[in-house]
């Protein structure tokens, strides 16, 4: 079903406790970037293990193969960025759908249809 999310269970292990510990998921396809899930302010932290569940929406993603990775940041007041850690190419996603959509024509992003008012 293409409205289906995606849940992915991480491991973190830290040796300090993180607040608000952010993810970013590039998404790629045949080794081209396709588009970027982002999340800001996941979860806090504690030292030792954590787990984490992260919940990803790739409704609009056309029928392909495509490559998650991931990378923890966190971010402080002031905007700055420290990324922890990097998982680059972690899951491997099997999208199917619409036989009609040719990402080769229109790409590997379905946009919900136009409406008119």
């Amino acid at each position: 079903n293409e409205n289906e999310k995606v849940k992915v269970k991480l491991t973190v292990k830290s040796d300090r406790d993180i607040k608000g510990l952010s993810v970013r998921c590039p998404i790629t396809a045949a080794d081209t970037a396709v588009g970027l899930l982002n999340g800001d302010n996941l979860a806090d932290i504690k030292a030792g293990e954590s787990f984490i569940t992260l919940t990803l929406d790739t409704s609009l993603l056309s029928p392909d193969t495509y490559k998650l990775s991931f990378v923890l940041y966190e971010q402080s007041e002031t905007g700055g960025i420290q990324t922890l850690d990097k998982k680059p190419k972690a899951v491997t996603l099997l999208v199917n759908g619409n036989a009609k959509w040719s990402k080769r024509y229109w790409g590997n992003v379905k946009f919900p249809d136009i409406k008119a008012e």
